[in-house]
């Protein structure tokens, strides 16, 4: 009795997380970007983002546009990317505002990258993050 129990929670739990993560995915790409924004500018988030997140995906994500730019027929658009980092610091829900071949390839190298674990948010599930990258030839 008690696996059955534990499985039906598990398969609860599993179909609750999928669901939350559905609806993150249902949300604009604006209403996202916005999500994003604004998490980014809360007070306490900041050091989350200033002395774990950015200097240590910095390089990774150098790495990431210089390989997606360099390809042959590379578009040199700028770039709009929300993402969320789940709890273990993968990158999930990853959607870009364009479809080009450079935001493809730099959504795809995104989702094999992690981040350093966010904080705990109560409004997400997940920590909301968007991109906003300025390509210059």
């Amino acid at each position: 009795m008690k696996y059955i129990l534990l499985s039906i929670f598990i398969i609860f739990s599993s179909s609750v997380s999928a669901a939350l993560s559905s609806a993150t995915i249902k949300l604009s790409f604006s209403d996202r970007a916005k999500i994003a924004k604004d998490v980014e500018a809360d007070e306490s988030t900041q050091e989350y983002f200033k002395v774990q997140f950015y200097p240590y995906i910095g390089k990774e994500l150098a790495g990431v546009l210089k390989k997606c730019t360099s390809v042959e027929n590379a578009s040199l658009e700028d770039l709009a990317i929300v993402a969320d980092v789940s709890e273990v610091g993968n990158f999930i829900n990853i959607v870009s505002l364009t479809d080009t071949n450079t935001s493809i390839c730099f959504t795809k190298s995104l989702a094999r990258l992690h981040a350093p674990l966010p904080p705990k948010l109560k409004a997400h599930e997940n920590f909301p993050v968007i991109f906003e990258i300025k390509i210059k030839p």
